[in-house]
């Protein structure tokens, strides 16, 4: 579950609806895109108490085209964070650090 602020999205809707890479339109991982615009406005917050159900893909097939469609949008959004987000942003710290060493800052 994620929200957001109407300001974050009037301010970024170019280029949120016509975000290219290596020259076609990127479909997926739009909700990771506004989160990195929230971190370098500095403006992210979580709550690691939330409990939210999921429907979950019930073939095979489908949920293997659902993973494959997670890893592109992870691998587009950690070039992105490497070339946007400034490293002493809170965030870099944890994406660029092994999974499960590194707690995101508190402010």
């Amino acid at each position: 579950m994620v929200a957001y602020r109407a300001e974050l999205l009037t301010d970024h809707t170019e280029g949120y609806l016509s975000e290219t890479f290596m020259g076609r339109p990127v479909t997926f991982s739009d909700d990771s895109l506004l989160t990195l615009y929230a971190l370098v406005r500095g403006r992210v917050v979580q709550q690691p108490t939330a409990v939210v159900f999921t429907a979950m893909p019930e073939e095979l097939g489908h949920h293997l085209r659902q993973y494959l469609r997670w890893m592109r949008g992870s691998s587009l959004r950690s070039r992105w964070r490497v070339r946007y987000l400034p490293a002493r942003q809170t965030g870099a710290e944890v994406h660029l650090a092994p999974t499960g060493t590194t707690q995101p800052a508190t402010t």
